[in-house]
């Protein structure tokens, strides 16, 4: 695909992002502001302590990453819309009303929200990777003008394999059977297993 037809596809296009407060999410949000015309980027972003998604993601465009963007378009926060929910919860913790918007609005996804801290509990770790895509996605199936949904996956998810390619792999545990083992365990219980 040539940079012209990248452009032609994202222009005037609404983009939800999950995640955009990490680094990929930064990336991505300051990448698709500068390089194409997105007519807006939707930013699931969760509270954190006394800071709301909007302040969190004012916090995000204080960063140098967005220094060269304010620069060549002064007004780019004109096109960026926060939005409060978590990807651990149900229908991604949204309010009846932006889920909506996302629904009749927004033409393309990028799920990029993860946990990636290794010591993570295993249990919270899987409600933000796992059930938090499936979330998206069962969101994502009621789109009405729904063009594409890039999901970008932890690393190491296959360690003990010298190559991958870009096919869907088996694995010996699957989805319900991690799901109903964790569901059993308390938050305690599942931290004494996460070393494991």
């Amino acid at each position: 695909m040539s940079e012209l037809q990248i452009r032609q596809f994202y222009e005037n296009q609404r983009v939800f992002i999950t995640g955009g407060t990490g680094f990929i999410g930064k990336v991505l949000i300051e990448k698709l502001l500068r390089s194409t015309e997105v007519a807006t980027i939707y930013v699931l972003i969760r509270a954190k302590g006394d800071k709301n998604s909007s302040a969190r993601l004012e916090k995000i465009f204080s960063c140098p990453l967005f220094d060269k963007l304010l620069e060549e378009h002064p007004d780019y926060k004109n096109r960026v819309t926060a939005i409060s929910g978590d990807c651990a919860q149900e229908n991604l913790g949204l309010t009846l009303e932006d889920r909506q918007e996302l629904i009749s609005k927004a033409n393309i996804v990028f799920h990029v929200a993860a946990t990636v801290d290794f010591n993570e509990n295993i249990k919270s770790a899987y409600d933000v990777n796992v059930k938090g895509t499936k979330f998206l996605l069962e969101l994502c199936k009621k789109f009405e003008n729904l063009k594409s949904v890039v999901h970008t996956s932890t690393a190491y998810v296959y360690c003990h394999l010298d190559a991958l390619d870009e096919v869907i792999y088996d694995h010996p545990l699957h989805y319900e059977q991690a799901k109903s083992m964790l569901e059993r365990l308390s938050l305690e219980e599942a931290a004494r297993q996460t070393p494991r």
